[in-house]
Parts: C-alpha cells; sequence; structure tokens
C-alpha cells in the first residue's frame, strides 16, 4: 500500500473534509434508481441518478461518498433529475495510481450521462471541485449550491487551523485512521467551539464509520492536479448564480475564504446556518434543503 505524502495531504485536508447524516435516511425508490459505472481516463466511475427534468449535480465531500447526500438525494429527484457519484479514492468509484483530474472525471460524468448544463451542489471538496469545473466549463454550469466550500487559493492561517495541523501530523505519518478520524470529526464535525456532548452523538458514529470506509482517498491526495491559477485568483470570472451555505460553528478559515470569494465573484450569497458545524446539509438539513430549494426556484 502506499504511504500517505503527508506534506500534500496537510495542503488540501481542509478542502477535502466532510461528514455524513444524523437523521433517518431516505428510502431509495429502487425501481426507479439508476446507477451504473461510467469509464474515465485510468478508473471507473460509479453514480447514481433518479427523476426527472433540469440537472442536479451532487459532489460528495472527502472521505465519504455518494451516501453525502441521501437526505438530499429523493428530495430534490421530486423535482429535478438529480446525479450523485463516488469521487476517485471514494465508495465504488475505481482508480489506477496515476494523476488525476476531479474537475475534469466531472466532466466525464457529465458528457457520459448527457448532462448539458446543471446546478452543481458539492459540500467541501465537493464545492471546491464544482468551483473548478466552473472555472473550466462555464456553460455547463447553471449555477452553484456550496456548502462550506473548499475554495482553491484559499488562506489556511488561522491559530485553530495551525492546532488542528500540528495534532493531525503524527496521526499521518503513523497512518493511525482512529486517531485520523477523531481528530478531523473533533474539528469538522464538532467545530472548534463546540463541545462533543453538544453534538448528536449517531450523526459522528456514522461519520466514523463512513470515513474509515473511505480512507483510500488518503492514498491518491498526492496524485490530486487542482486548477491552476487557483478559483481565488479568479473569481471575478463567475458570472453564474451561486448560493454559499455556512455553519454558524465551523472553522473560520472556511468563513473568511467564503467572504473573500463573495466579494470578488459577481453573484454570491452567503447563508450562515446556525449551531452547525461543516456539515451543514447532513446536521441541519431542513434548514439546508429549504435554503437550497427556493434558490434553486429562483433560477
Amino acid at each position: 500500500m502506499y504511504r500517505i505524502c503527508v506534506v500534500i495531504v496537510i495542503a488540501v485536508v481542509l478542502l477535502w473534509s466532510c461528514g455524513q447524516n444524523n437523521g433517518d435516511v431516505d428510502t431509495l425508490d429502487q425501481k426507479t434508481l439508476r446507477s451504473g459505472i461510467v469509464q474515465a481516463e485510468f478508473g471507473k466511475l460509479y453514480y447514481e441518478q433518479q427523476g426527472t427534468g433540469s440537472d442536479i449535480v451532487m459532489i460528495h465531500g472527502a472521505y465519504l461518498d455518494r451516501r453525502n447526500w441521501d437526505l438530499q438525494f429523493n428530495r430534490f429527484a421530486e423535482e429535478y433529475r438529480v446525479t450523485r457519484y463516488d469521487v476517485r479514492g471514494h465508495g465504488k468509484t475505481e482508480s489506477l495510481d496515476t494523476n488525476f483530474t476531479d474537475y475534469e472525471d466531472l466532466l466525464t460524468i457529465c458528457d457520459s450521462l448527457d448532462i448539458q448544463e446543471a446546478i452543481l451542489m458539492g459540500l467541501s471538496m465537493g464545492g471546491g471541485i464544482a468551483l473548478d469545473f466552473a472555472l473550466t466549463y462555464p456553460e455547463r454550469v447553471k449555477a452553484l449550491v456550496l456548502i462550506g466550500p473548499g475554495i482553491g487559493g484559499g488562506e489556511y492561517d488561522s491559530p485553530e487551523y495551525q492546532v488542528y495541523v500540528e495534532e493531525l501530523l503524527p496521526a499521518l505519518q503513523a497512518e493511525d485512521f482512529s486517531q485520523i478520524v477523531a481528530i478531523m470529526l473533533k474539528y469538522w464535525s464538532v467545530g472548534p467551539g463546540r463541545s462533543v456532548a453538544e453534538v448528536d452523538s449517531t450523526f459522528l458514529d456514522t461519520m466514523r464509520t463512513l470515513m474509515d470506509e473511505n480512507r483510500k482517498r488518503w492514498y491518491l491526495n498526492s496524485l490530486v492536479k487542482r486548477l491552476d491559477p487557483p478559483v481565488i485568483d479568479r473569481a471575478e470570472e463567475l458570472t453564474m448564480p451561486i448560493l454559499i451555505v455556512n455553519g454558524s460553528e465551523d472553522v473560520v478559515d472556511i468563513l473568511d475564504n467564503s467572504e473573500e470569494f463573495a466579494g470578488l465573484a459577481k453573484n454570491v450569497r452567503i447563508e450562515l446556518i446556525q449551531d452547525a458545524g461543516h456539515i451543514v446539509n447532513m446536521e441541519k438539513p431542513e434548514e439546508f434543503n429549504d435554503l437550497a430549494m427556493k434558490f434553486i426556484k429562483t433560477l
């Protein structure tokens, strides 16, 4: 097994952090669910699709998989054609150990499934992929719904983030996944300003399990190619409507980068959901779904 490239993982870990639902999961309608494999360069991408109408593509956060969207998938499929897929290193997607680009994989998904224009909905890493894709292929993006987005080129220099890195580094060097998960839960699911007792235990247990199931992404992080120049340096080129939904208890760097981005891009609105950490759509699904659906209805 390939060892984790610590320096690169540290650089991207914030962008690729995410979580999972703490409530009841909507039961998928197996009669209408469409799923399959899309052949990509040096890999096979697993997807699921449901519903009809205008397209929404959901992109999960890191060390999770498509189940990131369990409380959104059926709800939005009532009115739209919704596609979710496993990014390389996650879920049922297969990948060779070679350089790849997440936003080009997204293009492969869209081309293969005849998605000509879509609303992209991305959490954390998924938000970063959506932004890279929107800058590269703006004609394919109707709008963006971003949750705690990992904005390429953003600054991550707060004292709390530095403490996070210092705690995480020894676990990464030792490839101690139980400790890696514990530290990431502490900062991204609970948040720096809350205690574990203030967060639903089922939510934390589910995230712990799913992060362990998707640990293979750690070994691919050094192979990912991001957009260069990064999004933060080209934000003014984005003209499509953009909704950013953040949690009030997220790491301050995420909140600050969102504000900086909103001041540079042309059509951005930020909504803040109270008493939620980084994984807003999972921790506060009803509030998130309401905000996202109202935004989409205005397009």
